[in-house]
């Protein structure tokens, strides 16, 4: 069952702090700066808050999503792609999902309840495309796709058998095709194009223990440690390139969808613990295989300039990567306890700091 709802908003225009003091506490920039979404969940309260941060960090819209649209304290992930804030929640009396989706751009929300709802299966994961939503079911020894339509409500299943239940929960959504990372039957690691319009397997193409598989552009790259990384069509998977890459560090999920900005990505490098921070961004060109802006100092630049302007506390950070305006939104917390918007860029520059009224749990850029 779906339910359409237009949100209510308190709208509060915070004084900002720029990184460079002026009679107005602003800082002069030529560039616009990205709008910014964050997620803050309320334990006194138990109610979860979205703050839209527009018009260069100027405008805080606060939406209380409990009170509003009812959505649940507790909820299973969130997520954020194609302008839509989508939080998938469980009802633990009786294991049936509804998905709350907000579009940023409009305010409007959908609701769907009782999403693919069977008889008591087990449920280890869910997904969502423009046009479908994906429940990875398990019953007995099958382990099902349960897809439904947003537009009819209508569910069916695509049924897979002999699956290991750890990876099949692994995959990534793109243009209605979903991606399945998994061992199968035979123990042989797999990746698998499903159609979700109709559940048929597209490809599929084993792959060396331990792989990792990105989706970037009409490509597919697939690495391992210590291997070549190989380059596959997206659509029919046939192998594009081998290129021996020693500096491409995409990430540790096992499948991921990456977004590009024609021939660049953003790429996390690993920092050694303990660190301000587990990663630091870099831009990283897929043409020629080069870093060529940030890398492993970056948010380490960040922090110093971050401490010339503010008293930085203790306390783990939160942040979002945009390769399109390459900007970095990082959370922070100051000595006294105050929660704040970092903007940065790759030069680590800080081109505002925005104060928070409460803690972040996610930090999306649009």
């Amino acid at each position: 069952m779906k339910k359409t709802i237009l949100s209510v908003v308190l709208l509060s225009i915070l004084c900002l702090i720029g990184c460079e003091s002026t009679s107005d506490d602003t800082i002069d920039t030529v560039s616009t700066l990205p709008n910014v979404g964050i997620i803050s969940n309320d334990e006194t309260n138990l109610k979860v808050f979205h703050i839209d941060i527009t018009d260069d960090g100027e405008n805080l819209v606060t939406s209380n999503l409990t009170d509003e649209i009812g959505l649940p304290y507790v909820y299973r992930d969130v997520s954020y792609e194609n302008n839509t804030i989508t939080f998938f929640a469980r009802e633990l009396s009786d294991l049936k999902y509804t998905i709350y989706e907000k579009h940023v751009n409009t305010g409007e929300i959908n609701i769907y309840e009782e999403v693919c709802s069977q008889n008591q299966q087990a449920i280890n994961g869910v997904s969502r495309s423009e046009q479908k939503i994906i429940l990875f079911a398990i019953d007995s020894n099958e382990f099902n796709l349960n897809i439904q339509d947003r537009s009819t409500n209508e569910c069916f299943i695509a049924n897979f058998q002999n699956l290991d239940n750890f990876f099949f929960r692994f995959n990534c959504v793109d243009n209605e095709i979903i991606y399945l990372y998994l061992y199968d039957e035979f123990n042989e690691l797999k990746i698998i194009s499903v159609e979700l319009g109709t559940g048929n397997i597209l490809n599929e193409m084993t792959l060396d223990s331990n792989s990792r598989v990105r989706i970037i552009g009409e490509s597919l790259y697939v690495e391992k440690n210590g291997s070549p990384v190989k380059v596959y069509d997206k659509n029919t998977f046939e192998l594009q390139n081998e290129l021996q890459i020693d500096n491409l560090r995409l990430g540790n999920e096992y499948i991921s969808k990456i977004e590009n900005n024609g021939e660049n990505i953003i790429i996390y490098i690993p920092l050694a613990a303990p660190s301000f921070s587990a990663y630091s961004p870099a831009i990283y060109d897929i043409s020629t295989f080069e870093i060529i802006k940030g890398g492993s100092q970056l948010i380490f630049d960040i922090r110093d300039n971050l401490i010339d302007e503010a008293d930085v506390g203790a306390g783990p950070i939160i942040y979002d990567v945009d390769v399109h305006s390459e900007i970095i939104v990082l959370s922070f917390r100051d000595i006294s306890g105050n929660h704040n918007l970092l903007y940065s860029n790759f030069d680590a520059e800080i081109l505002k700091i925005v104060p928070l009224n409460m803690e972040p749990n996610d930090v999306f850029i649009y």
